[in-house]
Parts: C-alpha cells; sequence; structure tokens
C-alpha cells in the first residue's frame, strides 16, 4: 500500500466489497483503492480536544472504551497554502460522501434489503461526519488490554506519534492526553477501513500515525500582577538602583546596563471489488468536523 495526499485522491480508483456480517450481526462494506487500502495523509488541523476517550455510562470497567480525535477544518477560509489544502481535503471528502450516498441508491438491495430508496432517506441515513478512531490491543488470550494503541491487529502494528522534530513518541492510554493535548495541531496518515450500515450509514476511518505540534503551555497558577505588589516593587528597584550609585566611584567610567529578559511562547489507518462508481460533481459544503 501506499500514503497519498487527501487531495489526490482519486475516486474513479475507489470500489466496494460485498455486504459483511461480523460476529456481532454488523453490517459493513469494506472499501478499496486501486485494489488495496486506502491510506491518506491530511494537511496540518486543529485537534481542539485532542484525543478523546469515551466510556459508556455506567460501566464498571475499560474493556468498552473508545479512543478518537475530533479534527477541525477550521481555517479553511483562509489563502494560506495549509488552509488551501484544508478546504481541498474538505472538498474531497464531500465528493467521497456523495460517491457513497449514489452507491447506496443503486445497490439499496444489497446494502438495505430494500428494493429501492430515495437520495433523500439516504441522506438521512448517511453520516457524513469522518470518525477516526485508535485501536487497542488486547493481551494474549486474553480480554484485557495491554495500553497500547495499533494501526494494524494483524501485524500488532503501533500508532506512531511523532512531534514536530520528527522524533517518535510513547504513547499509551495512560498518557494519551498529555501527547495529544487539546488544541494541538497534527498532520495525520488515516486508513479508510469500511463503511458501517446500521439504521445510519458512516465511514470508519483510523488513525495509523500522526506528526503533533503542542499547543501553548498553558498557566496553571497564580499569575495575575496585583497593584500593591506591582506598586512596591516599583519602590524596591528605586531604591536598589540609588544604593548601587552611591557606591560607584565617580571616577569610575563603568555604564550600568541593565538586562532585559524577552518571554518568547512556542506555539503548537485488501478486500474483493465489488462495485466503482465514477465520481459525482461536489454539490454544496455543510459543515463538518473530522474525529479520530
Amino acid at each position: 500500500m501506499s500514503i497519498i495526499k487527501a487531495v489526490n485522491l482519486d475516486l474513479n480508483k475507489v470500489s466496494f466489497s460485498d455486504v459483511k456480517t461480523d460476529n456481532h450481526g454488523r453490517k459493513m462494506v469494506y472499501v478499496n483503492y486501486n485494489g488495496g487500502k486506502i491510506m491518506v495523509q491530511t494537511p496540518k488541523m486543529y485537534v481542539p480536544n485532542g484525543i478523546k476517550r469515551w466510556r459508556k455510562k455506567d460501566a464498571v470497567d475499560n474493556k468498552d472504551d473508545s479512543f478518537e480525535m475530533e479534527m477541525s477544518f477550521g481555517g479553511e477560509d483562509k489563502e494560506d497554502k495549509n488552509s488551501v489544502e484544508i478546504r481541498e481535503f474538505h472538498t474531497k471528502l464531500e465528493e467521497f460522501d456523495e460517491l457513497v450516498k449514489q452507491t447506496i441508491v443503486s445497490k439499496s438491495k444489497e446494502w438495505l434489503g430494500k428494493q429501492k430508496v430515495s437520495m433523500e432517506t439516504v441522506e438521512d441515513a448517511y453520516y457524513s461526519r469522518v470518525r477516526v478512531k485508535l485501536d487497542r490491543e488486547r493481551d494474549l488470550d486474553s480480554e484485557n488490554f495491554t495500553g497500547r494503541f495499533l494501526s494494524s491487529k494483524k501485524y500488532k502494528t503501533p500508532v506512531l506519534i511523532f512531534d514536530n522534530n520528527k522524533t517518535q513518541l510513547e504513547m499509551n492510554e495512560s498518557n494519551f492526553d498529555m501527547v495529544v493535548p487539546k488544541g494541538s495541531q497534527v498532520v495525520a496518515v488515516l486508513e479508510l477501513v469500511y463503511l458501517s450500515i446500521t439504521s445510519k450509514i458512516s465511514a470508519k476511518w483510523k488513525l495509523v500515525q500522526a506528526k503533533v505540534y503542542k499547543n501553548q503551555q498553558s498557566i496553571t497558577g497564580y499569575a495575575m500582577l496585583d497593584e500593591d505588589e506591582e506598586h512596591q516593587d516599583d519602590l524596591d528597584t528605586e531604591n536598589e538602583v540609588v544604593e548601587a550609585t552611591k557606591k560607584l566611584d565617580v571616577n569610575d567610567e563603568e555604564e550600568v546596563v541593565e538586562d532585559e529578559e524577552e518571554l518568547v511562547e512556542h506555539e503548537e489507518e485488501v478486500v474483493e471489488e465489488e462495485v466503482v462508481v465514477a465520481p459525482p460533481k461536489p454539490k454544496g459544503r455543510a459543515k463538518r468536523g473530522v474525529q479520530a
């Protein structure tokens, strides 16, 4: 398989498998790209909430926990290179959504068990938001989890995370929210795995790797300047200068230099082919978010 930039995704090469049913009775359709997997690289995008851990209400353990990373299309209205790439990625996803919906209409008997469905019905059932999940690794012969995230369960390949200097970071279920914190930006490699078919139809993406640009450091302690203390600091400084001046020899030609400090803030996932449908022309844009 090869990784391509999302904006270069050729929808003429996208195809879908027959409907499959898993052990839990859930239906899905696998998505192929030129006979292989779809692996795309995103532009640099904000992750407002970082990686989030979801736990079912009243759960007594973490066995049903899920991990996702929500990505934002914010900034696509600007004209810098990265903003243009975000806008093009958004458009490409809308074209993919349209392709899927047209395929649902033409394959309604196989996919939905209905002889015929209208595009309006499909529009209501189709969930256009991209959800990118992080797969968890299980202990061998156990229902427990190791704490690692995998991009390939078959080959036990871990999800790889790098900082902006391309240094690999260790990430697991204990520190995920610190490795990819709220307000960061990421460039991510995503795999489009399958279409989930329930009462809703949605595309399932998973995280393969990401490059993280962390956000500005937050102020966690008391940092406000109180007027009384600020005034006293001025008096103390003035008195120190007077005392220091008295100690200088009047014939000494030394200069008194006051250094000023500058504070610099740093900011910052092969199956058989079935149907190939020519990509449609994109329609009007709907707001979307990206979740991983």
